[in-house]
């Protein structure tokens, strides 16, 4: 279950969400809507541990969302973070070595489905690519 209470976050001081509370249930997805810096970006961040919330608290299975909380979320950034050198299997080997429930096999069926080239290097991968080969490495985690 992911839970924010009272949430607020303000950059400098711009405030991206203003006391925000909801609880979503385990096994439920939804969909964030809004115009552009309405706070959905800020609220995923916030779920990921990747930010922390002015005022309030966002829990996710019961603990604080901080950074060690990747042990339950699998976060999709919209930048690249890649290593460009990389092929698209070393990113795989790459993202099974940061996550122990990386599942590889999984991450293959994906790529297969993707149609992802395993020996392309990334820096040659269209946007689009880079896009599918994110969704890969999100996707074969085993988080709740």
């Amino acid at each position: 279950m992911i839970e924010f209470r009272n949430v607020s976050k303000t950059y400098m001081k711009r405030s991206a969400i203003n006391n925000i509370s909801l609880t979503v249930p385990l096994g439920k997805i939804i969909g964030i809507v809004g115009e552009n810096g309405s706070g959905k970006s800020t609220i995923l961040k916030l779920i990921a541990g990747l930010s922390y919330p002015t005022s309030g608290s966002v829990t996710v299975g019961g603990q604080t969302a901080n950074r060690r909380i990747s042990k339950l979320v699998s976060f999709l950034p919209e930048q690249d973070s890649f290593y460009s050198l990389f092929t698209v299997s070393e990113a795989l080997a790459f993202q099974a070595s940061q996550f122990a429930d990386f599942n590889t096999a999984k991450a293959e069926e994906i790529m297969m489905y993707m149609q992802l080239e395993p020996d392309k290097k990334i820096r040659d991968l269209s946007t689009g690519n880079r896009g599918r080969l994110k969704i890969v490495l999100t996707l074969a985690r085993e988080v709740p």
